[in-house]
């Protein structure tokens, strides 16, 4: 990555030619929480640290897989800026109840909520389960809500690094409109939103 080339997240600020490595740790991470069961494909920790730290959330917490596999692959560096732990999810979820987080599991049950209509509360923990049997019975029953993405084609979940996106990118988008004074990092997606809020 070549940080010499790289935009920082203002245009007001890109007087002051700050470099985004030196200010980032500056910047408040959103109330975001990802707790994961153990996936069965250790490849998906790598997407999943990207994507909590394209929008900034606050931690990631990760089961150990059953044989101890950690497979970072596709981070694009992420793991460098993206604060995560290893911990066993009830307990990881337990703690963040405890601290007043409401708890979402994604997860396709009778009385999920598409995530086209939850009502986000912050603070907030998502709960992601494995791609084979979903969320562990012990720490679904901890979940305040159940939420799930609407599949449109014959397959009935998406890839949990997937799924896992296009929740978080809902639930960031539901904290910036609560909280507009958290903006991204870089010029060009604050003026992406802002070009948005404009038309």
């Amino acid at each position: 990555m070549n940080l010499e080339a790289e935009e920082v997240w203002s245009d007001a600020e890109a007087t002051l030619d700050p470099r985004i490595r030196d200010v980032y740790t500056d910047f408040p991470r959103a109330p975001i929480e990802i707790v994961t069961c153990a996936m069965g494909k250790s490849i998906n920790h790598g997407g999943i640290l990207r994507a909590a730290e394209a929008f900034r959330i606050e931690r990631v917490t990760f089961q150990q897989e059953p044989d101890f596999a950690t497979d970072f692959s596709g981070h694009r560096g992420a793991y460098k800026w993206q604060p995560y732990r290893w911990l066993d999810p009830l307990e990881a979820v337990l703690q963040a109840k405890a601290r007043g987080s409401h708890v979402y599991g994604l997860s396709l049950e009778e009385e999920s909520i598409s995530i086209e209509n939850v009502d986000w509360k912050f603070p907030m923990t998502i709960v992601f389960g494995s791609e084979k049997s979903g969320i562990r019975p012990d720490v679904l029953s901890e979940c305040d809500t159940t939420i799930a993405i609407p599949m449109f084609g014959a397959m009935t979940s998406l890839n949990v690094a997937v799924a896992g996106s296009v929740t978080l990118q809902r639930a960031i988008t539901a904290y910036h409109e609560k909280h507009p004074e958290f903006v991204p990092i870089r010029g060009v997606s604050v003026r992406l939103l802002n070009r948005e809020h404009t038309t």
